[in-house]
C-alpha cells in the first residue's frame, strides 16, 4: 500500500502495487508460445510455396514428355522406330500427368494449412503490449491476450475525478 486510509490523494496517484511475477511469467509464456505459432506459419508458408514450384517442375516435365511423344509417333509411322519405344515415351507422358496431378494436390494440402492467414499483422490494441505479444489481438493470440491486462493492473491508481 503507497497510500494510507485517510490519507489525501491527487488523481492518478498509485495506490497499490501488486506482485507482477505471475503476470510477467505468465506474459513470458505466452508470447514464446505466439512467436512459435509465428514460426510454424511461416514454415508452412514457405512449404506452400515450395509446392507451387514443384508443379512448374512436373508442369516442364510433362511437355517434355508430350513433346517426345509427338516427335516419336510420326517416326512409327515411317517406321523409323519400334513400337516399344513409343509405348515407353507413352508411358512417360502418363508417369509426367500422375506426377502433375500429385504436386497439385500437394499444393493444395500445402496451401490449405495457410490460405487466409495474413503475412503480417498491423493492427494493435488501445493498450501498447510489450514487442513480444504487439503482432496478435486478442482472437489471434488469446494465451498472449491473457496476461497482458493482468500486467497492467499491477499498479492500481486513483481514478481521476473530472
Amino acid at each position: 500500500m503507497l497510500a494510507e486510509e485517510t490519507q489525501r490523494v491527487d488523481g492518478g496517484q498509485v495506490l497499490v502495487r501488486l506482485d507482477p511475477t505471475d503476470s510477467q511469467v505468465a506474459l513470458a509464456h505466452a508470447a514464446s508460445t505466439l512467436a512459435l505459432s509465428v514460426r510454424q506459419v511461416r514454415q508452412q508458408a514457405a512449404a506452400a510455396e515450395q509446392s507451387d514450384t514443384n508443379i512448374v517442375s512436373r508442369q516442364l516435365d510433362l511437355q517434355w514428355a508430350e513433346g517426345e511423344l509427338a516427335r516419336r509417333e510420326p517416326l512409327l509411322a515411317q517406321h523409323a522406330i519400334a513400337p516399344e519405344e513409343l509405348r515407353e515415351v507413352e508411358t512417360k507422358v502418363a508417369l509426367a500427368q500422375a506426377a502433375l496431378q500429385s504436386a497439385q494436390r500437394q499444393s493444395r494440402a500445402a496451401h490449405a494449412l495457410v490460405d487466409g492467414v495474413p503475412p503480417s499483422r498491423t493492427r494493435r490494441s488501445r493498450k501498447r503490449a510489450p514487442p513480444t505479444c504487439r503482432p496478435g489481438s486478442r482472437r489471434a493470440a488469446p494465451p498472449c491476450a491473457r496476461p497482458w491486462p493482468a500486467m497492467s493492473r499491477a499498479a492500481t491508481s486513483r481514478p481521476d475525478s473530472r
